[in-house]
């Protein structure tokens, strides 16, 4: 009988072990379903009340006209709102809709200024229909008008009728062909030949100036890295008074490359 008294006991307080278990896993779980939702109803207390509103906006990486035009943007659209509701993504988009900006990063700088870090395009091409100028992007994108052209910037001179659309990537093939010679320009070629000038797509065709006077004729925009070798096999062996007396190199055929000079007839270089 002792020993049935003792299993007795032993089961008893393994129950009564189980049940504290039991109420201390309970316990636990209440205690963080309760930290989670004070959690939650703390944030929106937070997001709600002013004490992370943005009421300033720091922006890096972009020149002061921009970066006031930026500033100027985002305020627009931010001050009054909470950061830590702030949709940085949207934010960004926002601000990369603006044609000089070609990327954006958005940060937090608690307790009420939004931060920005962009990445500003720089123009590649200065294209010109008729009396208007465009600032034109390596990529295609329209960043602005211009009454001229910046220091060291190649004009495009597009034929009268062209349309491009501010902040918008031009589907222009002209404008496309002239950006693709611009970026098969080598270090090689603008020491040998010269840094090209002047762009001149017309008609499925290109033509590049350097010097300011020598025409490269390069036909349709392909082929580039045989036709620019050639531009350039044949520059170096054309120097001094014969340079500044030559009027174009004719590349559109590149295995029988032609020159011509301003007071001479055409020739054939070898």
């Amino acid at each position: 009988m002792q020993v049935v008294a003792g299993v007795e006991d032993a089961l008893l307080e393994r129950r009564r072990a189980l049940v504290k278990a039991q109420g201390r896993r309970r316990l636990g779980l209440l205690l963080a379903v309760v930290a989670a939702v004070a959690a939650v109803a703390g944030y929106w207390v937070l997001r709600m009340s002013p004490a992370f509103d943005v009421t300033s906006v720091r922006v890096s990486g972009a020149p002061p006209a921009l970066q006031r035009q930026i500033e100027q943007t985002v305020a627009a659209a931010t001050r009054g709102h909470s950061l830590l509701g702030m949709d940085g993504a949207a934010v960004a988009r926002r601000v990369e809709a603006i044609p000089f900006v070609q990327s954006a990063t958005v940060d937090r700088a608690f307790p009420h200024t939004l931060a920005l870090r962009v990445v500003v395009y720089r123009p590649s091409a200065y294209a010109t229909i008729g009396s208007q100028g465009y600032l034109i992007a390596a990529d295609g994108r329209v960043l602005g008008t211009a009454r001229t052209a910046p220091h060291g910037v190649p004009a495009v001179s597009l034929p009268d009728g062209t349309t491009l659309g501010v902040g918008g990537r031009t589907g222009d093939e002209n404008v496309a062909a002239a950006l693709t010679v611009l970026s098969a320009q080598t270090p090689s070629f603008i020491a040998d030949v010269g840094r090209i000038g002047e762009l001149i797509p017309r008609s499925g065709t290109i033509t590049a100036v350097v010097d300011r006077h020598i025409q490269l004729r390069l036909g349709t925009p392909d082929g580039l890295v045989e036709k620019m070798a050639v531009v350039e096999r044949v520059m170096r062996r054309i120097q001094g008074a014969q340079r500044t007396n030559m009027a174009y190199l004719d590349v559109s055929a590149p295995g029988r490359p032609a020159i011509g000079m301003r007071t001479t007839s055409v020739s054939t270089a070898g």
